[in-house]
């Protein structure tokens, strides 16, 4: 049995084992790449010729609060409408 890493944007997004050629199984454009089992996790980065663990999420020293909030979610949904308008 082989154990295959689909490869999203460089990062781990589903492990497989199977038996069978994974190009039968699957559409060519989808990225898989044949792994040792337990090689990898789902969300590990590609690093060489290997896998990473993620980096660990960023602290922001930006304090929560209702108005920043607000202030995130209005700029957010000026960004959807610009790439809304793109489309």
């Amino acid at each position: 049995m082989s154990t295959y890493a689909r490869i999203d944007n460089g990062v781990v997004a589903e492990l497989l084992a199977t038996d069978k050629p994974i190009t039968q199984l699957f559409h060519a454009s989808l990225h898989w790449q044949e792994i040792a089992a337990g090689a990898a996790e789902v969300g590990w980065v590609v690093e060489g010729d290997g896998f990473a663990p993620p980096p660990p999420p960023v602290a922001h020293d930006v304090p929560v609060n209702l108005s920043t909030l607000q202030a995130q979610v209005t700029a957010l949904g000026v960004r959807i409408a610009a790439l809304q308008g793109k489309a």
